[in-house]
């Protein structure tokens, strides 16, 4: 019998890899959201939720289309809740446990806030990840449709809705 590593162990490496991935994505996002918005390089703002909403609000002026101003508010609430795991990783992360043999416990990070200790495990941080990426896409496919005709982008918000539904990580309540 051949000895097989064992593809559900997580290195430390790996661990870094996919923080060092949610802070790559965080800043494809942040760069979407300001050019959705005509801003320049210099001019972003440094307030993650701020940004956000300055976002929503530019595509909620561009139209008085109800099916878009949904969609908008669907993408920007699920980007509000993204935001506190982002937060956690880039003001309170305390540590991580890899899981280096299949008798220890599954890798995690450890964020602390307010003396509350949280565990993401790797798995759900990859999830994020994944999410985050959808999130970026649906930023792109928002911006301009309000300029398109309703009949060629109905489709489209219920695409974007659904892709952000399927792709939510585990553990994540639906947004309203």
């Amino acid at each position: 019998m051949t000895n097989q590593p064992n593809s559900n162990l997580v290195e430390y490496v790996q661990l870094k890899e996919e923080v060092g991935s949610l802070f790559f994505l965080w800043a494809e996002v942040e760069r979407t959201l300001a050019d959705a918005r005509g801003v320049q390089d210099g001019k972003i703002k440094r307030n993650l939720r701020a940004t956000v909403e300055a976002w929503a609000k530019h595509e909620e002026r561009a139209t008085d289309r109800q099916s878009h101003h949904a969609t908008v508010r669907h993408v920007r609430n699920e980007m509000l809740a993204a935001i506190d795991v982002r937060n956690r990783f880039a003001h309170r992360l305390v540590g991580a446990r890899a899981h280096l043999h299949p008798d220890h416990a599954e890798a995690c990070y450890i964020t602390r806030l307010n003396g509350e200790s949280l565990e993401l495990t790797y798995r759900e941080l990859k999830a994020w990840n994944t999410y985050l990426a959808c999130m970026d896409t649906s930023i792109r496919r928002l911006t301009g449709a309000a300029k398109r005709r309703e009949i060629e982008i109905t489709d489209m918000y219920h695409d974007i809705r659904n892709l952000l539904t399927e792709a939510s990580p585990p553990g994540r309540p639906p947004a309203p």
